[in-house]
This record gives structure tokens, C-alpha cells and sequence, in this order.
């Protein structure tokens, strides 16, 4: 019996580009975002897993998206940056 794995792409992101949300200028829409996974989807099927890859200098360049929470919530305008570090 053979054991066959799901392929793995990798989905590059930018990480350390602010301190907070309204520092960041490259963004992507909830849209493109749809049509890009939909092609990631007819290129390597629905099975496939996603890796995160950050691509950074220094440290571990590869990770998960956090399958065990919201993948999205909306950004609070009044957040505290001191906040993040309780």
C-alpha cells in the first residue's frame, strides 16, 4: 500500500512591515486574494496544504496560518499599540 501526501505550496508574505495596521501600504484585497487561492486551486488542486513562507533574513522562514482561529477579524481603529505586548 502506497502512502501518498497532499502537495505543499508555499504562500509568500511580508511580515514586519509596521507596527501597526495603518503602516502598511501594500495590500492586497479581499477579492484579488479570492481569485489568486482560486488559481492556486486549479494549479494544485484542493488537497494541496498551505505553507507560509516570509522569506526573512534571519530566524524561521517557514509557517502555518493559524487553522485554529479566525484567519480574519477586522482591524479596531482605537487599538493601542501597548496593548500587543500585555
Amino acid at each position: 500500500m502506497s502512502h501518498t501526501t497532499a502537495a505543499q505550496v508555499l504562500m509568500n508574505v511580508k511580515t514586519n512591515q509596521g507596527y501597526a495596521p495603518d503602516q502598511i501600504e501594500r495590500t492586497i484585497t479581499l477579492a484579488d486574494l479570492q481569485a489568486a487561492l482560486e488559481q492556486a486551486i486549479a494549479d494544485f488542486g484542493e488537497e494541496a496544504q498551505v505553507v507560509v513562507f516570509s522569506g526573512k533574513s534571519y530566524g524561521a522562514d517557514y509557517g502555518s496560518l493559524d487553522c485554529y482561529g479566525d484567519l480574519f477579524e477586522a482591524v479596531d481603529g482605537d487599538d493601542d499599540d501597548e496593548d500587543m505586548y500585555l
